[in-house]
């Protein structure tokens, strides 16, 4: 089956530490906590991540001069348009913007349930798609 899903669909949600706002694009279905989300936020601020506990995060700049990520303890992170990047949610992230805001595509998803990953493609080219996934989102 495939489903189209339309900007005019997405959900504006504030997101869970109150400091900006996401687009919720598709998601679980679910009374309460989601098992996977896939959203896209303005970011227009730096500042700290959203915690997640118990779920894993995939982030990719879509548009802007991209960001660092400070994640826990580690190395900075410089994230420009296109890159990937994966991180637990409940790690300590604080971003900050290198030269203005972004766009942002989020994959949060149960990694005891789930295996997700992100790939860019590249539109002039041909692509074939095989797969055992239960689900392919194409954005």
């Amino acid at each position: 089956m495939i489903k189209l899903i339309r900007a005019d669909q997405y959900t504006k949600m504030l997101w869970k530490n109150g400091a900006g706002f996401t687009l919720e694009i598709a998601r679980s279905q679910g009374e309460a906590d989601f098992e996977w989300r896939i959203s896209m936020a303005d970011v227009t601020t730096s500042g700290p991540f959203s915690l997640f506990p118990n779920k894993q995060r995939i982030i990719s700049v879509l548009d802007g001069q991209g960001m660092v990520l400070h994640v826990d303890d580690l190395p900075a992170k410089k994230l420009k348009q296109g890159d990937i990047f994966a991180f637990h949610g409940e790690s300590q992230v604080q971003s900050e913007l290198v030269d203005g805001a972004i766009r942002d595509l989020n994959l949060i998803y149960d990694p005891a349930k789930f295996h997700a990953r992100f790939q860019w493609l590249n539109e002039a080219a041909e692509q074939e798609f095989i797969s055992s996934a239960d689900l392919i989102f194409i954005f």
